[in-house]
């Protein structure tokens, strides 16, 4: 099976802390859900994928292909931050961001600004959170990007906004070319779309397994969902686990 990203024995030290031999696959179709409480190592791993930072030991492979100097334009970065001029206006983001991908899709940007009901005359700055997170994913599918890499896109969305991003994100991979990689607190997201779980902690891999196999595997009476089973395996380690709500 083809591998969208192949992250292998990622190795980096920072001080006291050590990201360590930092190994998983996202296959295409798959999303993948990384998790862990703050400083589990997650931000560090994403950084490193990215080129971010540099790496002490590992690689990182996009499509079977070594990682360079920077990503390919076919993986789009997705933060919880809008990294856009607060000033622009929906309606001017497609001149400005075109020049800066080869396979800018005009007539894609404009049917996906239609479809999640982003109006064109406000500013950036004047979007929701929620509104905020589309919009960006708006531009990553109108580059034709084949993997989304999320750094906590739905912290502190209400309901109803996270439930829309699993369905864009569902719809994203269902033609099986297309990839997810999606760190999150909220477990609760990743039990309705995640196929796969990587869990920190401490800058070391705890699980890496199927999303139905972890909730097979601790579920109890008291283990209902996946959510649960997170909670209890950070205390498990002496970890504080601050999920949001």
């Amino acid at each position: 099976m083809e591998n969208s990203l192949e992250v292998k024995n990622l190795t980096k030290y920072y001080g006291s802390f050590k990201l360590s031999d930092v190994s998983f696959n996202i296959p295409l179709g798959g999303i993948v859900g990384l998790v862990g409480a703050n400083g589990a190592g997650k931000t560090t791993t994403l950084n490193l994928i990215q080129n971010i930072i540099r790496k002490d030991n590992g690689e990182v492979l996009f499509f079977g292909k070594p990682s360079e100097d920077r990503i390919p334009q076919n993986v789009a970065v997705v933060a919880d931050n809008i990294y856009y001029e607060k000033g622009w206006k929906v309606s001017e983001l497609n001149k400005i961001v075109k020049r800066f991908y080869d396979n800018w899709n005009q007539a894609e940007f404009e049917r996906l600004i239609e479809k999640f009901a982003l109006d064109k005359s406000k500013a950036i700055g004047q979007l929701s959170k929620g509104m905020s997170i589309k919009l960006m994913i708006a531009v990553a599918l109108s580059r034709n990007a084949r993997l989304l890499i999320l750094d906590e896109p739905t912290s502190g969305l209400d309901p109803i906004a996270r439930d829309e991003l699993c369905g864009i994100l569902l719809d994203f991979v269902s033609d099986k070319t297309k990839s997810v990689l999606f760190s999150t607190h909220i477990t609760s997201d990743l039990e309705k779309i995640a196929d796969d779980v990587v869990f920190l902690v401490n800058g070391e891999i705890r699980l890496n397994d199927k999303k139905d196999n972890i909730i097979r595997k601790f579920s109890n009476d008291e283990l209902k969902t996946l959510d649960d089973i997170i909670i209890h395996l950070h205390e498990k380690e002496g970890v504080r686990y601050e999920k949001d709500a």
